[in-house]
């Protein structure tokens, strides 16, 4: 392999590995701001939710009998086909309203009671609460009654089908244009330096082939010189500065004879 070949290659690789890390940097990019987009989407709706049961605990009734809230869940869930279920809690984690079926006799998590019941107190900063599991988005918020204490929560699982397609869809697309563009580059990498550095690539050629010669105790015969080389046009600038200097001195000896 010359020379030549061997920079193409060094720099396709210093090329593909550079666009390799942007492909994985707007890679895992695209990926935050999108889970960042569906959590504050979803996140919108529990607190819709929430207004609306809150309202009627405003009331006076109880959580338990806030009929109308099954029917807002139920109408929340069809707005949304990712949307896998929508479950109403007490405060002991027990749960009254849901989308699933048989839901009212479940109980809820026991991490996610603690993050909404718990360990959220009425006067934090937010009420909200999220997660991402392997195969969901799950979203929380706590329910308050007028006295700032905590009742229940509201907790809403997303399917990721659509966010990982998206995901997907969007890795592909960055593979190939870093693809294409990586191609676009070699080609013009073999092309630049191929044509930049042809000269260095003959001379390197003929000091490798010298060395080789030197090893193998050969001499090397005369040949005609190649006058489109690189080493040629050196020396003959070399030749034409020593004659110009020649010539310098000669005219100076003259005039210094004519001056006598």
């Amino acid at each position: 392999m010359n020379i030549t070949s061997k920079m193409t290659v060094y720099t396709v690789f210093v090329l593909a590995m550079v666009f390799s890390l942007l492909l994985m940097m707007n890679y895992f990019k695209f990926q935050n701001i999108l889970s960042n987009v569906t959590s504050s989407r979803l996140a919108v709706v529990n607190q819709t939710l929430e207004d609306s049961i809150s309202n009627a605990v405003n009331l006076g009734l109880a959580l338990d009998e806030i009929q109308i809230a099954q029917s807002i869940i139920d109408r929340a869930k069809k707005s949304d086909k990712a949307i896998q279920s929508i479950d109403v809690f007490d405060a002991n984690g027990q749960v009254l309203f849901s989308t699933r079926d048989g839901g009212n006799k479940s109980k809820i998590a026991s991490d996610i009671l603690d993050k909404l019941i718990k360990v959220n107190p009425a006067n934090s900063v937010t009420n909200e609460w999220n997660n991402t599991t392997g195969e969901a988005f799950v979203v929380g918020v706590t329910l308050y009654n007028s006295f700032d204490r905590a009742i229940g929560g509201i907790v809403l699982n997303y399917d990721k089908s659509q966010y990982n397609g998206q995901v997907a869809a969007m890795l592909k697309e960055l593979a190939t244009a870093t693809g294409l563009v990586l191609l676009g580059a070699a080609i013009l990498a073999f092309i630049g330096i191929g044509f930049g550095f042809r000269e260095l690539s003959r001379s390197y050629a003929a000091m490798e082939a010298a060395l080789a010669n030197v090893r193998d105790g050969k001499t090397s015969t005369a040949a005609e010189p190649d006058t489109g080389s690189f080493d040629y046009k050196l020396q003959t600038i070399a030749g034409n500065v020593d004659e110009a200097y020649s010539l310098i001195d000669q005219s100076g000896a003259s005039a210094s004879k004519s001056t006598k």
